[in-house]
């Protein structure tokens, strides 16, 4: 993290209402952190926006799109709020891996993926990055490691 910015330990409340389990990785636009919701004990992704890199007001408007952002391929916003000078948006877990690691085993095992299951990896990308750009974002770090793909 940069500047001014702390990051999260395991068992730190965040607004009073989510306690952090662990660290999940760290982007351009903020630090991701599995954590409990206290009040249902439901697991959430917890996303602190580095709000001194970009901006606060760059970031509120962030946050207001992505929760604006509705679709079927994207992961639903459950809440936001602003912690320690912070904003944060939390979401549902997905359950699943990235695309990067499936790709990873394809090619461990000598695999490739069938022209369906292709296909409909992008097509749900796609309606993805069109949800998010009717919302007023860009993504801007679309790769394999940034898509989530659920099996069922």
């Amino acid at each position: 993290m940069t500047g001014s910015q702390q990051q999260l330990r395991q068992g730190d409340v965040v607004a009073k209402k989510y306690e952090i389990d662990a660290l999940v990785g760290e982007g351009p636009i903020g630090t991701t952190y599995t954590a409990r919701n206290l009040s249902s004990g439901k697991k959430v992704a917890l996303k602190v926006i580095h709000g001194p890199s970009v901006g606060m007001a760059v970031a509120q408007g962030v946050v207001q799109r992505i929760q604006a952002a509705r679709a079927d391929a994207l992961v639903p916003v459950l809440d936001s709020g602003e912690h320690a000078g912070q904003l944060f948006v939390v979401s549902e877990v997905f359950e699943g891996e990235t695309l990067r690691r499936m790709l990873d085993s394809y090619a461990g095992e000598r695999k490739s993926f069938s022209l369906q299951e292709a296909c409909q990896i992008v097509v749900r990308v796609l309606e993805a990055v069109e949800a998010a750009h009717a919302a007023g974002l860009v993504h801007r770090q679309i790769k394999p490691a940034n898509v989530l793909v659920q099996s069922r």
